[in-house]
């Protein structure tokens, strides 16, 4: 009788997941996508692929996917997947959304959701269509530190300075490549959180890489980006590699009324008012649990907290605009649909 009902339950709780498929075998799919989407308990995992058979193989095995491909038009064929992974190569991030949403399926595209404003135009217009859930990887947004920073400052009555550094030492990444380079890679996070933290839109960006002047060489290695937003907030965003790894690896620090908030590593947040520190200690968490717990309820239709695709595509422009700023040493407005570059 007891084992009849847990069966039944566990059948009930099954038949209520939604069944999924993950493309792509990276180490951030079996370190951080796949573990997160188990915890959920809200995905059955259906599918897993990637070029290398004998690495989707493993997944399947490690992680109890009903099946493993090597070729993506399997997953999209499948009418049970609803939803599709993609963490991939940057490259292929596009161009597989685009068959995913028009194969009718949700989609969670890792960073950077494109690589060219003409990627984003399509991207915008097939979400629209389709009218698919549709997410980006940026899920700083969603962790309980940022959202306790959040309430803590949502009083305000005045633009507020917020100061987002970030330390990367010994970075291999250059300044571009095939897959994007860091920029390409990192900065959606670095416009969307205060973006966010705001509640305000991004409207102008002024950047400035370090450079070697004998070889005249533009570096993505050290970034300094002030963002304008549209209540009067302002932004920097530091990025550098000539850090060391004793020291924070992100910090963010907001300026307002009177007022400092600083938060360490989604972790530690400090709290100065009056001539008084606070000092208060969460568990490290990026958010990425709770930004997939929100798309599974996006694409059950019930109330959800997903980036909209306004905000993906905001946090998919901005890299670019930030390394036209650099080259073009003056400041470039965040408006992508004004842009005439691919």
């Amino acid at each position: 009788m007891v084992i009849a009902k847990l069966k039944e339950r566990w059948m009930q709780k099954k038949s209520r997941q939604i069944v999924c498929a993950v493309w792509g075998l990276s180490n951030h799919a079996k370190s951080e996508i796949i573990p997160g989407l188990k915890k959920t308990g809200l995905y059955r995992l259906k599918w897993v692929g990637g070029s290398n058979e004998e690495r989707a193989v493993l997944f399947r095995k490690r992680f109890k996917f009903q099946m493993h491909t090597t070729q993506f038009s399997e997953i999209l064929e499948d009418t049970d997947v609803r939803a599709v992974f993609i963490i991939t190569k940057n490259r292929m991030h596009a161009p597989l959304s685009l068959q995913a949403l028009r194969a009718g399926k949700a989609v969670f595209v890792e960073k950077p959701m494109v690589l060219t404003y003409e990627e984003c135009r399509e991207i915008a217009k097939e979400v629209e269509r389709s009218n698919q859930a549709f997410t980006v990887g940026i899920s700083r947004r969603f962790s309980p530190v940022l959202r306790f920073v959040k309430e803590h400052i949502a009083r305000r009555t005045s633009p507020a300075t917020v100061i987002y550094r970030f330390n990367q030492p010994k970075n291999k990444y250059f300044w571009a490549d095939e897959e994007g380079g860091m920029i390409t890679h990192m900065f959606a996070h670095y416009v969307d959180v205060p973006s966010w933290l705001l509640d305000e839109k991004p409207k102008i960006v002024y950047a400035e890489s370090s450079s070697n002047e004998q070889k005249k060489e533009i570096q993505s290695k050290n970034v300094v980006a002030t963002i304008k937003f549209s209540g009067g907030s302002i932004a920097a965003i530091v990025y550098t590699t000539d850090g060391d790894t004793s020291f924070e690896r992100e910090v963010i620090d907001v300026f307002c009324e009177g007022k400092v908030v600083r938060m360490k590593n989604f972790k530690d947040v400090e709290i100065y008012d009056s001539g008084k520190i606070k000092r208060l200690s969460f568990s490290q968490d990026k958010g990425l649990r709770n930004q997939l717990t929100e798309f599974a309820r996006k694409i059950k239709g019930e109330r959800s907290e997903v980036i909209s695709i306004e905000d993906c595509i905001s946090s998919a422009v901005f890299p670019f605009k930030v390394v036209e700023s650099i080259r073009m040493n003056n400041a470039v407005s965040l408006d992508w649909q004004k842009s005439n570059k691919k």
